[in-house]
């Protein structure tokens, strides 16, 4: 349980349970999305200090740029390498000899950082807490978790904050993703590729798939921002066909039958595109019948 700092009281946190084993095993792909980092005043003065004292350096300089369109409390956008990744990202792959491997300044990252892969709902009945699926730790434990799915109670998302970032639905907040992207269009011929690569394996992976689509029923931000049920049911609708299409996408770039490795990247895409990349509040609109 956490507790509300507003309402004086203790509140509960809810999981999909096979959600809750997540831990976060540094595979740097929030790191290498090519999105805008914006990080705080405070955590800035934590790693200049961490920079001056040389226990840091950046891959790149400024590592900090200025940017109108950042929230408030944020100081600005972390550069990023010329390959995308995060100013402060050193791949697992770099040699031991390297400064460091991960997150340079992982105890002064972002908030944002801090948050992801978590995608929270905060009611009267507590947190509900899911996962962005981009994350490939978070997509593993679709295909690791044994057993039927259940919702169950659980620790707070994020050691030491009261309550998470998210959509709290007790003010009836608006939450919307930046979204400054373009996405690819459905590959050509996707009837096709679905017959031929996809439907004749579709089926060995419905608990995987299954799995997905119920992190999208739960904690649904579509409940609060659309018109109730109706909208998350059209919601869920929504991410299967996205599914299938990355799916699709998937078999088109590699030529091979849909398996595991593919299915999991097409369900981090999906989750790219729905929780990251699109705009909630126009997600929702664009699912009313």
């Amino acid at each position: 349980m956490i507790a509300d700092p507003r309402m004086g009281e203790v509140m509960r946190t809810f999981w999909l349970n096979y959600h809750v084993a997540y831990r976060c095993r540094h595979s740097g792909a929030c790191c290498s999305a090519g999105w805008p980092i914006p990080i705080e005043g405070h955590r800035v003065a934590s790693v200049e200090q961490a920079i001056a004292v040389g226990i840091v350096t950046p891959a790149a300089s400024p590592w900090l740029h200025a940017d109108p369109a950042v929230p408030d409390d944020a100081a600005g956008v972390l550069a990023m390498q010329v390959d995308g990744h995060c100013v402060w990202h050193q791949p697992a792959s770099a040699p031991l000899s390297a400064p460091s491997r991960g997150c340079a300044i992982h105890s002064a990252r972002p908030l944002s950082c801090v948050h992801f892969p978590y995608v929270c709902l905060i009611d009267v009945r507590g947190v509900h807490v899911t996962l962005s699926h981009y994350c490939p730790t978070a997509a593993s434990l679709l295909f690791d978790y044994q057993g039927p799915a259940d919702i169950v109670e659980g620790p707070s998302p994020i050691e030491g904050l009261e309550v998470p970032e998210g959509l709290d639905a007790r003010d009836c907040a608006r939450a919307a993703v930046p979204a400054p992207y373009s996405w690819p269009a459905a590959p050509t011929e996707t009837e096709s590729l679905w017959n031929q690569l996809v439907e004749p394996t579709w089926n060995v992976w419905a608990i995987v798939v299954g799995r997905y689509l119920t992190a999208k029923v739960f904690a649904s931000w579509a409940t609060n921002l659309g018109d109730g049920i109706p909208a998350v049911l059209r919601g869920v609708e929504q991410a299967r066909s996205v599914l299938q299409i990355e799916a699709a996408r998937q078999c088109a770039r590699t030529g091979r039958p849909l398996d595991a490795a593919l299915l999991k990247e097409a369900i981090r895409q999906s989750d790219l595109l729905l929780v990251h990349y699109a705009d909630s509040s126009q997600l929702v609109s664009s699912t009313t019948a």
